[in-house]
């Protein structure tokens, strides 16, 4: 995670409404052991960052998780949180005595974070270490967090980012999917963040710009040997993945049908979350042209009808 612990309390909102009776105390944990023990994960934003770069960071978390719940990918639940001029944002991990959170950094073989690593180092952990793990599932679900990514143009999903559960058993160690979170560079946060910070231009979403930045700052799951940096491109590998594995390619347009922006900003807003017109403005610009290139590489590999195009077009009042 990026932040520091603060040694103090916090205040954390439970419910809809910013009013008294609905903040609890929670004593934060100083290290990261205590934290597993404890069950509760702060991550606090520097007060000293550009004020909309700090308010984003935290949104951005809140909104990936309503998008992936949308679509069926487990991303662990987050709230908003802060004391004073800290803020931050706050989750709860349930995890008994023999469980333990590892990243993929522990389990992967060589720097690439592909699919195929994924594949390879999961077979290597079967055969050579004796763990037990479904090797489908977890590739289903790394699977699965690639599609979110591309859709929340995520820049910041290395092989520290995707987490996992080792779990002491009897007869030796079991490996299984974990709930994604650290999600805080979504949305081309890295491009924007450079663009704000050296005042480089305006904040006006440029789609052209937007994707060429992406593509040169991501980091993100893959799906061939080498690294493309071009987002279409991207786009195409996964679904020429998905031809080939029906189960893969049942979730990838369901999740293009489920997504849903104005869903996601309305609930959020619901629960007491503050949002500029600035930022929703990039969340919909962003997700907007996200689901226009994937409708374009459906319809290319004829995975997509033109007929459900247009049903998806008026459904979302999209300009597809």
């Amino acid at each position: 995670m990026e932040s520091s612990l603060i040694n103090s309390n916090i205040y954390i909102n439970l419910g809809k409404n910013l009013v008294k009776n609905k903040w609890k105390n929670i004593k934060i944990c100083t290290t990261f052991s205590d934290m597993q023990k404890k069950g509760v994960t702060i991550k606090v934003f520097n007060s000293n960052s550009l004020n909309f770069i700090k308010e984003i960071k935290k949104t951005n978390e809140i909104v990936c998780c309503n998008l992936a719940n949308q679509i069926g990918v487990a991303c662990l639940p987050c709230e908003m949180a802060h004391k004073d001029d800290v803020n931050g944002i706050i989750t709860k991990q349930n995890l008994n005595r023999n469980q333990k959170i590892i990243s993929a950094a522990g389990i992967l073989y060589g720097t690439t974070n592909s699919y195929s690593n994924f594949k390879k180092s999961l077979e290597m952990l079967q055969k050579s270490y004796k763990f037990k793990l479904d090797k489908d599932e977890i590739l289903f679900h790394i699977y699965k967090i690639a599609v979110i990514d591309l859709l929340t143009f995520q820049t910041d999903r290395h092989k520290y980012n995707v987490p996992f559960i080792v779990e002491k058993e009897n007869d030796g160690k079991s490996l299984k999917p974990y709930p994604i979170y650290d999600n805080e560079f979504a949305f081309g946060l890295r491009f924007l963040y450079k663009k704000l910070v050296n005042k480089q231009g305006n904040k006006n979403f440029d789609e052209t710009e937007f994707l060429k930045q992406y593509c040169h700052d991501a980091m993100c799951i893959t799906f061939s040997k080498k690294h493309s940096y071009n987002y279409e491109d991207l786009v195409d590998e996964l679904i020429v993945l998905s031809k080939s594995n029906p189960l893969y390619k049942t979730f990838l347009l369901n999740a293009i049908n489920s997504i849903n922006i104005d869903k996601c900003l309305n609930d959020i807003k619901k629960k007491g979350v503050i949002l500029t017109k600035e930022q929703e403005d990039i969340y919909s610009n962003c997700i907007n042209l996200s689901k226009k290139i994937f409708v374009k590489e459906l319809l290319k590999h004829k995975i997509l009808t033109k007929k459900q195009k247009t049903a998806l077009n008026a459904e979302q009042n999209l300009n597809l």
